[in-house]
């Protein structure tokens, strides 16, 4: 069976020119063990994408956290897609996107309030400080595929946790139980109380 096509570096340059990632914010992770989530959340508003969301069209992330009192920041690997570097607006209501993924590998990120309070948080399981840095080595290493109409950020999740797995991160039921969740889409059952 043939490989899937590759996007080059991850999606992080195009054309000599690095991709204008949204910068994380320079926080130190958590100490000790924290657990670990999916979040479901609707895609944030970009020109094409549809107003109307299936299951499918839900954007997927990893996150923990938050990582300090003030401010809702979190630790989150996801594959999303940025803002292109050689168009000349990076103002969001005007930016031009990419028409492929990036993964900007894991940083520290603050949630709107509204993916804060209407996502769904499925948790995994806890991972100390050393199992987190070696599941954001997996997502900074991880490809992105070029678009085919079905690969999304959603398989980009699927596809570190399966590695994570394989590596002895998480325990398989409990990743296939939080994966079947996570496929229903956003739940009133799973949004963060206070």
């Amino acid at each position: 069976m043939a490989q899937p096509a590759v996007v080059k570096d991850q999606g992080r340059t195009i054309d000599g020119h690095r991709v204008l990632v949204r910068p994380g914010m320079d926080y130190e992770d958590l100490p000790g063990s924290t657990t670990i989530y999916i979040l479901v959340c609707p895609y944030r508003d970009i020109p094409g994408l549809p107003l109307v969301f299936t299951p499918r069209d839900l954007h997927w992330m990893l996150l923990w956290g938050p990582v300090r009192e003030e401010g809702s920041y979190y630790r989150i690997i996801q594959a999303t897609r940025e803002w292109d570097p050689r168009a000349s607006s990076t103002i969001a209501s005007t930016a031009v996107y990419l028409d492929f993924l990036t993964n900007p590998g894991p940083r520290t990120l603050s949630l709107t309030k509204n993916t804060e309070e209407n996502g769904t948080f499925i948790p995994l399981s806890s991972l100390d400080r050393q199992g987190r840095q070696a599941l954001e080595h997996i997502a900074m290493i991880h490809p992105i595929r070029v678009p085919d109409g079905s690969w999304n950020c959603q398989d980009f999740i699927k596809e570190i946790l399966a590695e994570a797995v394989r590596q002895g991160l998480f325990d398989p039921e409990v990743v296939d139980k939080a994966l079947q969740k996570a496929d229903q889409g956003l739940s009133r059952s799973d949004r963060k109380t206070g």
